[in-house]
């Protein structure tokens, strides 16, 4: 899409050293999103989990 296009040419005029930042600027928002994640599946499990021991527990 033309916003893509756009975002692309941005970065392409950006000076090497902006570029380098935007690099690891983004790596570190993906491992924050898939921290978040982990998070709520690890969560998700957890509540299933204790939700199974419970309907055991009958």
């Amino acid at each position: 899409c033309s916003s893509d296009l756009k975002w692309f040419t941005h970065l392409v005029r950006m000076k090497p050293s902006q570029l380098q930042k935007q690099k690891i600027w983004s790596k570190r928002k993906l491992k924050r999103q898939m921290d978040k994640e982990h998070e709520i599946n690890y969560m998700t499990a957890a509540t299933f989990e204790t939700y199974n021991n419970e309907n055991l527990n009958f």
